[in-house]
């Protein structure tokens, strides 16, 4: 879940709980504010009623137009001694007015007379006042939606609008690749914590750098180190082969010490390519059609493994046409093909296909590579094949990246299949032939 998603998720959370408190205990306040209200003009009604009954003064009709009831029974002083003078109750009242009965708030009033005690018995029909509490609460009803909208609304447009920089962060670390020109940091924030986290990337990506750099520079310097005293060593051990002195024994000994000669010689090579193609040593490009590449990879490595008896079906839908270095395509292609002729068992086919957007080469196999590390640096699988380096496919990968291309790995129905596209492609189920 993005990180606003998250936000928005929490703040929708804490404020619908906070907003629906404060809407409730709100609304309760309002009906004790009315029901106060209501009860303080029942006291003052009454209080009048009782002066009028007390001076003798002619009591108002039950029936005054106002919707208000009231009367005035006896009662004992017992009755009196054990209840409270003035007490507040909602009950359905018969109003005379209406004809009919309706919710009313009634008051209790005791009071003694020159005849003993009596009690008045006051009636407000609540129908105004349930309008009035149905009217507060759809408001505010409306109100905590509208609120709950505007607020976390406002709340999403503002951590937007101070993560920008965060995202800007954010796409110049997912551009960023050591060794490589790019853009400048950002760093213009008004934010203090986003300087900080800037200044803490900028020198991260300069100690990256400089690593990048120090690694390349010293396998560069290693490889062309290496290729004069090898070159020699393999040199002095060819003269000693043909020494007539020389035992059998010590023949198969220096056979042995010339093959490992020859494959450090062939691994210092293919890393002083990888640094070079790293390095961007390979200015020169041109429009290159892979199925003439594909071609001539097929009808060389036929040649070397013809004993083999390794069959390579071909399905071409168009030729994938891509601009790059006319030396690192072919080195490309050969290394796609020689990794599936030589992890292909005797007898077994080759699969070759191509559409305008890339190609897959596939091979039959026993179990799936690991996909996270089949592009790196002397990965062989499970059983690497003699004189393998393990840096064939290591070197796809750079060239691929160099040239905005993506190298893929999956295995599928027994099959190792190595694509190369230049956007999201899925190679269909082709009619294949030789």
């Amino acid at each position: 879940m993005k990180l606003i998603y998250r936000i928005a998720v929490a703040l929708t959370a804490a404020l619908s709980v906070s907003v629906a408190v404060w809407a409730v205990l709100f609304y309760f306040a309002m009906v004790d504010e009315i029901n106060d209200e209501t009860d303080d003009s029942l006291v003052e009604y009454s209080s009048d009623l009782i002066r009028r009954s007390l001076a003798g003064v002619a009591m108002p009709s039950e029936d005054n137009g106002t919707n208000n009831a009231y009367y005035i029974r006896e009662v004992s002083e017992d009755y009196a001694a054990h209840i409270k003078w003035m007490r507040f109750r909602d009950e359905e009242k018969f109003i005379t007015a209406m004809s009919e009965y309706e919710s009313a708030r009634v008051i209790y009033r005791i009071f003694k007379d020159d005849d003993g005690y009596r009690e008045l018995v006051v009636a407000v029909p609540t129908f105004e006042k349930n309008d009035l509490k149905r009217s507060i609460f759809r408001w505010m009803a409306v109100l905590y939606i509208c609120l709950m909208i505007l607020i976390i609304g406002l709340s999403l447009w503002v951590v937007e609008y101070n993560m920008r920089p965060f995202k800007a962060l954010l796409k110049w670390l997912e551009d960023f690749s050591p060794g490589k020109p790019r853009e400048p940091l950002p760093s213009d924030s008004g934010i203090e914590e986003y300087r900080k986290l800037s200044d803490v990337i900028r020198k991260a990506a300069e100690r990256l750098d400089n690593q990048f750099l120090e690694q390349k520079r010293f396998i560069g310097n290693a490889s062309h180190e290496l290729q004069t005293p090898l070159a020699s060593c393999i040199h002095r051990i060819e003269m000693l082969l043909d020494s007539e002195t020389l035992t059998e024994e010590q023949g198969r000994e220096l056979v042995k010490v010339l093959h490992s000669l020859n494959h450090l010689v062939k691994l210092n090579r293919t890393l002083l390519m990888l640094t070079r193609i790293e390095n961007g040593q390979f200015p020169d490009v041109k429009e290159m059609d892979f199925s003439v590449l594909a071609d001539r990879s097929i009808s060389m490595l036929e040649d070397v493994y013809r004993h083999r008896n390794i069959r390579v079906l071909k399905s071409v839908g168009s030729p994938f046409v891509f601009t790059m270095n006319e030396q690192l395509a072919g080195v490309l292609a050969s290394n796609l093909f020689k990794n599936a002729f030589v992890h292909s068992p005797s007898g077994s086919e080759i699969r070759f296909e191509m559409s305008v957007s890339g190609f897959s080469v596939s091979n039959p196999g026993n179990a799936p590579l690991d996909r996270e590390k089949i592009f790196t640096r002397f990965y062989q699988g499970q059983s690497g094949a003699e004189g393998s380096t393990g840096l064939g496919l290591a070197i796809v990968d750079s060239i691929c990246r160099s040239y905005g291309l993506k190298a893929e790995y999956e295995f599928s129905e027994g099959r190792h299949i190595f694509s190369i596209i230049s956007v999201s492609f899925h190679f269909p189920a082709p009619t294949l032939h030789r």
